[in-house]
């Protein structure tokens, strides 16, 4: 008897995965359009400068089919979302400031720069919808929690999200770069922008 009880406990316990799994399971995925943009605009003592993600990955899992039309119209058919730009693909238009922003964020230790949504809410306006998203920011290694603003339109059969937030590298341990001898340095605060294309 208590061989069949163990058995049973023990079948529950490698069955209970599988069925949580089934219960969450997604009806698809929205995928990036090339076209997809990712660029941060930053200040420095001698000039303004634009670093542009070179490489943008996605996961975007949806509970409905059709996800871009129902969520341009305010449904909320996206059940999780990650956004990735391996840290090397940044590209400053300068090989200087490349180098020293790759080793300001740790690159070879930290290759990744993440952004994992948690919870989001979605609003409509004159423009299509607002969404106000809450999660988290992996950045050099450090992990904070981040509230992103964007602004989501269907448009030419798919999902446009546009935004932009400002963070500031302290906030993340980072120190800004500095070049030429401390003569020119970079300013604390970035202005991250997103123009993403997701398609069904």
């Amino acid at each position: 008897m208590r061989n069949t009880t163990r058995s049973a406990l023990l079948a529950v316990l490698v069955l209970a995965p599988a069925s949580i799994a089934w219960t969450n399971r997604t009806d698809g995925a929205l995928t990036l359009a090339p076209q997809s943009r990712l660029w941060f605009d930053g200040t420095s003592t001698v000039r303004a400068f634009t670093c542009t993600a070179g490489e943008l990955e996605a996961n975007v899992a949806t509970t409905v089919a059709g996800a871009v039309s129902a969520v341009a119209i305010g449904e909320k058919a996206i059940s999780t979302v990650q956004f990735r730009v391996p840290a090397k693909k940044l590209d400053c238009q300068h090989g200087k400031m490349n180098e020293h922003m790759q080793k300001a964020l740790m690159v070879t230790q930290h290759p990744q720069v993440t952004y994992t949504v948690a919870s989001y809410t979605l609003t409509k306006s004159d423009s299509g919808m607002q969404a106000v998203l809450t999660g988290t920011l992996s950045l050099g290694g450090v992990v904070k929690p981040i509230v992103v603003t964007a602004k989501a339109k269907e448009e030419a059969g798919m999902l446009r999200v546009t935004g932009k937030q400002t963070i500031a590298m302290s906030d993340f341990g980072i120190k800004a770069p500095t070049l030429m001898m401390n003569t020119l340095k970079v300013g604390n605060q970035v202005t991250v922008g997103f123009d993403l294309l997701l398609k069904n």
